[in-house]
C-alpha cells in the first residue's frame, strides 16, 4: 500500500497514563513591539511515551496599530487516544500568525501551521476567526465566527476486522481535506470593577453551532468561572460538552497559576 513502515500492535491498552512533568513559561519583551512567550517542558512516563523535550514558542510583532503577526514552533506528543500513546507518536510543527484589532469591537486574526508527525505523516492546517463585541464589558457579549482546514498526506488506515486502533496506521483523526465552521455567542460578566490585578471575578457561558464538510452538525456548549486572587494568582474552573450524531466529548478544566515576578 506504499508505506515503508508497519507498527506491531501491542498488548497493551494504555487507558490510564501515569508521570511526571516539569514546566517552565517564560515571558521576555526585547523590543516594545515585540514579545515572545515559552512554555518548555519534559515530561516522564512509566508508560507510554517516551522522554523528551517538549515545547511550545510564540513570537508577536506590532507591525502597525492594531495590528500583530508572529510565529509558533511547538513540540507535543499526540495524546488522542490510546493507541497513539502506545505508538509513542509525537509532532512537531511550524507556522505563522497575525491578530488585527480592526476597531474596539471588532478583532480579525488567523494561523497556518505546517506540522510533521513521527510516524511520518504530514499536516497542513488553516484557521481564521472574526470576534466582534456586541456589549461592552462588565457585561461583554461577543459575536464568534470561525474556519477551520486540515489536510494530511496520509488517512488514518485502520483494519475493519478490527473493533479498536490496535496496530492501525496513524492512530488519530487524520481525514483528507477537511474543514468546518463555527459561530455562536459567547457571554461573561465580571462582578468585581474592572481593574487590573487582584480580585477580579467573572463568569461566562457560551454556545455554539458546528457544520463540517462530512455533515455532520455539532452542538457545542460551556461555561467557565475565573477568579484572580491576587495580582499574581488566578484560579480557573472551566467546561465544555460537545452533542452531535457522530461525536459527544465532555472536557472539565480546573487551573490554579501562580505567576512569578
Amino acid at each position: 500500500i506504499g508505506y515503508s513502515h508497519i507498527y506491531l500492535a501491542p498488548k497493551q491498552n494504555y487507558r490510564h497514563v501515569k508521570g511526571n512533568a516539569l514546566e517552565l513559561g517564560f515571558h521576555l519583551e526585547p523590543d516594545p513591539n515585540l514579545s515572545v512567550d515559552a512554555d518548555l517542558s519534559v515530561e516522564a512516563y512509566e508508560s507510554g511515551f517516551s522522554t523528551r523535550p517538549l515545547f511550545d514558542v510564540h513570537s508577536s510583532y506590532r507591525a502597525l496599530d492594531g495590528l500583530y503577526i508572529g510565529l509558533r514552533g511547538f513540540l507535543e506528543n499526540v495524546a488522542d487516544n490510546g493507541e497513539s500513546i502506545a505508538q509513542d507518536i509525537y509532532r512537531i510543527g511550524i507556522g505563522p500568525e497575525f491578530l488585527w484589532h480592526a476597531t474596539p469591537r471588532w478583532t480579525v486574526g488567523g494561523n497556518y501551521s505546517f506540522v510533521a508527525y513521527s510516524d511520518s505523516n504530514l499536516v497542513h492546517t488553516f484557521d481564521v476567526a472574526n470576534d466582534v463585541s456586541l456589549t461592552r464589558p462588565p457585561t461583554q457579549l461577543k459575536a464568534v465566527a470561525r474556519y477551520h482546514f486540515e489536510d494530511f498526506s496520509r488517512q488514518t488506515i485502520r483494519n475493519p476486522i478490527l473493533a479498536d486502533l490496535t496496530g492501525v496506521f496513524h492512530p488519530y483523526f487524520a481525514p483528507s481535506a477537511f474543514s468546518y465552521v463555527y459561530a455562536g455567542m459567547q457571554w461573561q460578566h465580571w462582578l468585581t470593577p474592572m481593574t487590573i490585578g487582584e480580585y477580579q471575578f467573572s463568569y461566562s457561558a457560551r454556545y455554539f453551532v458546528e457544520w463540517d464538510n462530512l455533515n455532520v452538525f455539532y452542538n457545542i456548549f460551556g461555561g467557565s468561572v475565573n477568579w484572580d486572587l491576587t495580582d499574581n494568582i488566578t484560579f480557573e474552573l472551566s467546561s465544555d460538552f460537545i452533542r452531535s450524531g457522530a461525536y459527544d466529548h465532555t472536557l472539565t478544566l480546573v487551573s490554579f497559576l501562580w505567576f512569578l515576578p
